[in-house]
């Protein structure tokens, strides 16, 4: 195997993993949004709806979770141009830097995960 072959593998892998994380992320953003937006569509008809239920925090809910699919979308955009950056690299060219685009990469996906932490523990609240 040539420099170059290892170096197309080491790209494909990053790519791989990345894409993985954030379909994960989607997933989760995403899913919460329809399980509970579901679950509201089912108790809607129960008499003692305003008892059961804080409107307001499932609403907060929903924008954490919108905002984390938010996030996960700028995560996906930085992955591409890691992606196109790290294909791309020159030795001798000191603006195309590899680890400032890493780290623009992790920080939204941490965002988004975090907005979806924040948005279970208020849903959870809404309900209890």
């Amino acid at each position: 195997m040539g420099e170059n072959d290892i170096q197309a593998h080491n790209l494909n892998s990053y790519r791989e993993l990345g894409l993985f994380g954030l379909k994960a992320l989607l997933t989760l953003n995403g899913g919460a949004i329809i399980v509970l937006l579901a679950f509201l569509g089912n108790i809607l008809g129960n008499e003692k709806f305003n008892e059961l239920i804080s409107m307001p925090l499932i609403e907060a809910s929903i924008v954490a979770f919108l905002l984390g699919l938010l996030f996960c979308f700028v995560s996906a955009a930085m992955n591409m141009l890691l992606a196109l950056n790290y294909a791309a690299e020159k030795e001798d060219d000191p603006f195309n830097d590899v680890s400032v685009l890493l780290f623009w990469l992790v920080v939204p996906a941490l965002a988004s995960f975090s907005f979806f932490a924040v948005g279970v523990l208020v849903a959870l609240q809404a309900v209890s």
